[in-house]
C-alpha cells in the first residue's frame, strides 16, 4: 500500500468574512495510506449556512462530504451560530500516489457559493508500507476510441478499487471526441495518444507505457467492481504459476442500470479445452495477466480487428496454467455500438483465432472434439446474428451489404444460407437487375383477409424487454431525446444545469460550457454538486443558468407546476430550457422511482405558458404508432428503420420536446 507524506495544510483565508473552521486531519508532517486519506474538521458559514465540503485538484471536484457531525465544543464557543453544533465533517478519500499533489478543499454554502477553505499538500516517493504477500503494483490499461461519454465511469471504477497500488493508463486510439479532456480531470491518470490503429495496437501501447507486474485491460465503456483487483491478486497468490487469472462479470445497460445476466466460467480442469468453446471468459476486464507472460508472447496480434483477446487467451493457455474464481469483478455495458454486435467481423475473427489451434489439437481426441464443437458453437452464435442482419438488409434493399454478409456465411457458417431461403427470390432478383417490386409481383404473397393480423413475437402479455430496450441497444426515447438536443446544441453554453449527471452537457456543449452543475435529490449521487427537490429548491439562486437540460425528469416531480416555476426562476434572462418529458411510455415502479405523470404536447404547453411567454416556446411530440408500440415492447432503435423512427404522428407522442426561452 503506497504511503503519502502530508507536507503542509494551508488555510486559504484565516480571517474570511464568509466562513470559520479548522482542519483536524490530516496533520502536517504525518503519513497516510493513499487509499485511505482521512479528512476531518469543522466549518460553518458566518452569514449563510454551510452545507458541505468538496475536495478537488484545482481542475475538478472529485469528492463531496456533507456537514453534520456533532461538535458540542464549537457550539459552546459560538452560541450565536445556530449550525455550529453540527458543523463537523469526516470523510475518507483514495488518491493515486504521486510525487506532488495539492488537494483543494472548498466549503459549499446553502446558496451554492463555493468558498476556498484549505489546501492539503502531499508528496510520495513510491514507498510502500508493510503489505501482505501478493499486493503488487497493478497496471490498468483503458483503450478508448470515441467513448469519452463512458470513460469517466471507467476511470472512477478503477480509482474506487480497494487495492491501493495502481497505475492507470488511458490510450486514446485516435478519438475525435473529448477523451483527453475527461482524462485531464483525474490527477495521476496517464494519457497517451496514438493515431487510430485498432484495439490490439492500443492494448500493446498500454503495455509499453505501464510498469506494473500485473496488467488489467478495461474497455472504456465497461466498469470494474471495487474488489476486482484485490480478488484477482488473491487468486494469483493461490496460483502463482498462472499466466492469467479471471473472475465473473455482470451486465449493465447503457445508462449503468443493472441487467439480470451474469457470466460464470464452467468447471473444467483443462482450461485450454474449455477455451476452445464459446463464452468461457465473459469479458476481457475480468482477466488479470502477468506482465512477463504478455511480454514473452509479444503482446496482442495487431492483425486482428476483433477477438485479439481470445487469441491471447488461447496462446497463453497452451503454454501456462490459467486459474479462475467465482467473484464478480467487472460490469459489461450493453449498448448499440458494442463490437460484439458486428456479427460478420466477429465470425471471421473468432475463426481466425481458432485456426492456429489445429496443430495443437490433432493428437488429442478431447481437444479435437472441443475444437469442432467450438467452431460449430461460435458459428451458430455469430452466424445466426449475421443471418438476422442479412434479412434486415434485404428487407431494406441494402444489396451490397447483404451480399458481403452472404459471402461470410458461405465461408464460415454455410448452414446459415438455408435460413435465408425465405428471402432468396427477392435477393436473387436484385442481383440480376430486377427490382424488388417486380419480384414481389412475380411471386405475390398469399392473400389474407384484411382483418387478419399476425402478432408473431408480440403475442405475449409481457414486454420483450422490461428495461426500456437497454438490453437490446439504444432505447427509442433516447433517439428522440438526443436528436432534439443535437438540433439545439448551440443553446448549450455558459453556465449549464443538468439533472443526475452532466453527460449531455459535455456531449452537446463541449468547450462552449464554462461551468456545469448537476442537481440530484439524493446526496449519494457522486456526480451531483447541488442536492434538492426541483419543486422546493429555494437554495438555488435565481437568474443563474444560461441553459438548463432537463430530460425525462418532470414526470418524477409530483408538484410539476412548482418544478417548472423553479426552472424558469433559475434561468438567466434570455436563458434556454431544453427539456423532454415522456408521452406514451412504460414505467418501472419496482425501481423505486416516484413516476407520477405522462404528458401530451397540449398539457405541456399550457403548463409552460403559466411562466414562459407563449411566443418563446416550441413544444412538439415525436413518435408514431410503430415507434410507440416498439418502445412499449422494449425494442431498440437499431430494430427500426430511420424512416420509421422519424415519421411523426401527433396522435402518438412517445416523447415531448420543449425549447423555452426566459424573457429578457
Amino acid at each position: 500500500m503506497a504511503l503519502i507524506d502530508i507536507v503542509h495544510v494551508r488555510e486559504e483565508d484565516r480571517e474570511s468574512p464568509e466562513i470559520a473552521g479548522s482542519i483536524g486531519s490530516p496533520a502536517p508532517g504525518s503519513q497516510a495510506e493513499s487509499s485511505a486519506l482521512d479528512v476531518e474538521g469543522w466549518v460553518f458559514g458566518r452569514s449563510t449556512p454551510a452545507v458541505a465540503i468538496e475536495l478537488g485538484d484545482g481542475r475538478r471536484v472529485f469528492h463531496r462530504a456533507p456537514l453534520g457531525d456533532p461538535r458540542p465544543g464549537i457550539a459552546a464557543e459560538h452560541p450565536d451560530v445556530p449550525d455550529a453544533g453540527k458543523s463537523g465533517f469526516r470523510t475518507t478519500i483514495s488518491v493515486l500516489a504521486q510525487p506532488h499533489l495539492e488537494l483543494a478543499v472548498q466549503v459549499v454554502l446553502r446558496d451554492q457559493r463555493r468558498i476556498p477553505f484549505v489546501v492539503i499538500e502531499t508528496r510520495s516517493d513510491g514507498r510502500a508500507s508493510a503489505m501482505p504477500l501478493g499486493e503488487e503494483l497493478v497496471s490498468v490499461v483503458i483503450p478508448c476510441y470515441n467513448h469519452a461519454h463512458y470513460l469517466d465511469e471507467a476511470i472512477r471504477s478503477v480509482l474506487a478499487q480497494t487495492h491501493p497500488r495502481l497505475e492507470v493508463v488511458v490510450v486514446d486510439d485516435g478519438s475525435s471526441d473529448n477523451t483527453s479532456e475527461v482524462v485531464a480531470r483525474y490527477p495521476g491518470v496517464e494519457y497517451t495518444y496514438q493515431e487510430n490503429a485498432g484495439l490490439a495496437a492500443a492494448r500493446n501501447t498500454g503495455i509499453r507505457r505501464s510498469t506494473g507486474d500485473y496488467v488489467v485491460f478495461l474497455d472504456a465503456d465497461d466498469r470494474l467492481l471495487p474488489h476486482a483487483v484485490e480478488a484477482n491478486l488473491r487468486c494469483f497468490s493461490e496460483n502463482p504459476e498462472s499466466g492469467f487469472v479471471f473472475g465473473t462479470s455482470t451486465t449493465i445497460a447503457s445508462d449503468g442500470a443493472s441487467l439480470p445476466w451474469t457470466t460464470k466460467p464452467r468447471d473444467d480442469e483443462d482450461r485450454y479445452r474449455a477455451l476452445l468453446e464459446p463464452e468461457y471468459i465473459g469479458m476481457h476486464a475480468t482477466v488479470m495477466y502477468q506482465r512477463s507472460v504478455l511480454k514473452r508472447l509479444g503482446g496482442f496480434d495487431t492483425s486482428f480487428k476483433a477477438c485479439e483477446d481470445y487469441d491471447m487467451f488461447l496462446r497463453i493457455a497452451r503454454e501456462f496454467p490459467i486459474s479462475s474464481h467465482q467473484e464478480p469483478v467487472a460490469e459489461y455495458r450493453m449498448h448499440g455500438s458494442n463490437m460484439s454486435g458486428a456479427s460478420d467481423l466477429m465470425l471471421r475473427s473468432v475463426h481466425a483465432a481458432l485456426r492456429p489451434q489445429k496443430p495443437y489439437v490433432r493428437k488429442n481426441k478431447q481437444y479435437r472434439e472441443a475444437y469442432r464443437a467450438g467452431r460449430r458453437a461460435w458459428g451458430k452464435l455469430y452466424g445466426e446474428q449475421l443471418v438476422a442482419q442479412i434479412r434486415t438488409g434485404i428487407s431494406r434493399h441494402r444489396w451490397k451489404e447483404s451480399a458481403r454478409g452472404i459471402g461470410v456465411l458461405l465461408r464460415h457458417y454455410p448452414r446459415g444460407i438455408l435460413s435465408l431461403a425465405a428471402v432468396r427470390h427477392r435477393f436473387a432478383g436484385s442481383l440480376f437487375g430486377r427490382s424488388p417490386r417486380s419480384e414481389m409481383e412475380e411471386w405475390p404473397p398469399r392473400k389474407r383477409r384484411p382483418y387478419h393480423v399476425r402478432f408473431g413475437s408480440l403475442r405475449r402479455t409481457t414486454p420483450i424487454s422490461d428495461i426500456f430496450g437497454f438490453d437490446r441497444g439504444r432505447p427509442i426515447d433516447r433517439h428522440y431525446i438526443e436528436s432534439f438536443l443535437g438540433r439545439c446544441a448551440a443553446d448549450v453554453h455558459g453556465h449549464v444545469l443538468e439533472f443526475g449527471d452532466d453527460e449531455y452537457t459535455r456531449r452537446f456543449g463541449g468547450s462552449r460550457v464554462a461551468r456545469s452543475d448537476v442537481l440530484a435529490v439524493e446526496d449519494t449521487n457522486p456526480d451531483a454538486n447541488i442536492i434538492g427537490d426541483l419543486a422546493n429548491a429555494d437554495h438555488i439562486p435565481s437568474n443563474t443558468y444560461d441553459c438548463i437540460i432537463c430530460t425525462q425528469t418532470l414526470q418524477l416531480v409530483y408538484d410539476v407546476r412548482a418544478g417548472i416555476r423553479t426552472l424558469h426562476r433559475v434561468l438567466k434572462p434570455n436563458g434556454v430550457l431544453l427539456a423532454t418529458v415522456p408521452g406514451i411510455t412504460p414505467i418501472r415502479p419496482e425501481e423505486g422511482w416516484d413516476w407520477y405523470w405522462s404528458f401530451t404536447p397540449l398539457v405541456v404547453k399550457r403548463l409552460l405558458e403559466e411562466v414562459f411567454p407563449a411566443e418563446n416556446m416550441v413544444v412538439q411530440g415525436r413518435g408514431n404508432v410503430l415507434s410507440a408500440v416498439a418502445f412499449l415492447e422494449g425494442l431498440a432503435v437499431e430494430e427500426l428503420r430511420p424512416a420509421e423512427l422519424e415519421h411523426t404522428d401527433p396522435a402518438y407522442p412517445v416523447t415531448v420536446e420543449i425549447r423555452a426561452v426566459k424573457e429578457r
